[in-house]
């Protein structure tokens, strides 16, 4: 009697093999180990067989993670003669990875540092504005390479209304904002904002219940009158990193703040005439620098105040 041996992919359906491969890909814990991928995370599996490979790409769930610049860092930024072609491929593969996500949410992250043509990056990534869910841009650069991105290209990125995005985290970016006023986001579902240097305005009414600022100078904006203030009733938790803590205060209504954490690196900034009334605050952490009359100041109008620790 004649034997064959036994297909895993004749016994087992493709419903169950993606259950298999679920539990290799996690959207969560690619996000948080891009640094050390050099290829998609299931890149392995479609290495065994061309049913397998076949079936990762056509499943959008695999794709949904769109990095730009990352996975492109662990090798030297292309001489002159090479930076067109290699950038020519960074866009085709971002536009296949689009293609392959279907419709669903996309999370998405860049490093501006290592995106050889920013402008037809954002042209891409714009059309499917209405899918973003969380967008984060790094800078890390390694060997002293910068590549400078206009503001006003970031400003582009920005510019589509973006009706599911719940996330934004700017971090990191230190030199290639040159847009002087703070740039503006319609995303009416953002829950979580993350600036540096340069400050992204959200409609008002906010729906931010987490912000973090960082070096950002808000004393060039101005004071603003009491009804000029960024409307941020539903802001539960502020973080305030290199800069000045009265100006960043006195530009938002949040009376509901419940938790505010200061680091600002520097006494020299001013105090400020006065601060809001935070009748929520019930967690303060501020950097212990010395004495401080911006905390002297924010103390007095922390009346529910629980927990306060003198570092961050």
């Amino acid at each position: 009697m004649e034997t064959t041996s036994a297909n895993i992919n004749h016994i087992l359906p493709p419903e169950l093999l993606l259950g298999l491969f679920d539990l290799i890909y996690s959207e969560s814990s690619i996000i948080e180990d891009l640094g050390n991928q050099k290829g998609h995370p299931l890149v392995s599996v479609m290495l065994v067989c061309r049913v397998w490979r076949d079936l990762v790409e056509s499943s959008p769930r695999y794709w949904t993670v769109v990095d730009i610049g990352i996975r492109e860092s662990y090798a030297p930024l292309p001489t002159a003669p090479d930076v067109e072609r290699n950038a020519d491929a960074q866009v085709s593969a971002l536009e296949l990875q689009l293609t392959r996500s279907g419709q669903l949410p996309l999370q998405i992250v860049i490093e501006p540092d290592f995106v050889m043509d920013f402008g037809a990056v954002v042209d891409s990534l714009r059309k499917q504005a209405r899918r973003w869910q969380v967008l984060t841009l790094l800078d890390k650069p390694r060997k002293g390479i910068r590549r400078l991105i206009p503001g006003g290209l970031l400003a582009s990125l920005l510019s589509s209304p973006f009706p599911s995005l719940i996330s934004i985290q700017v971090r990191g970016l230190s030199t290639f904002f040159d847009v002087p006023e703070p740039l503006s986001v319609n995303a009416p579902s953002l829950r979580s904002l993350t600036c540096t240097n340069q400050f992204i305005a959200t409609q008002s009414p906010s729906s931010l219940t987490f912000l973090s600022i960082i070096g950002v100078n808000f004393s060039a904006f101005g004071t603003p009158s009491s009804e000029a203030k960024l409307d941020m009733s539903q802001l539960l938790e502020l973080h305030i990193e290199g800069c000045g803590v009265g100006p960043v205060l006195n530009a938002f209504d949040a009376p509901n703040l419940a938790k505010l954490v200061v680091d600002t690196k520097d006494r020299s900034y001013p105090a400020p005439e006065s601060l809001p009334s935070y009748p929520n605050m019930k967690e303060l952490q501020w950097d212990d620098l010395g004495s401080d009359s911006t905390f002297t100041l924010l103390i007095h109008r922390c009346p529910s105040l629980t927990s306060f620790s003198s570092y961050v």
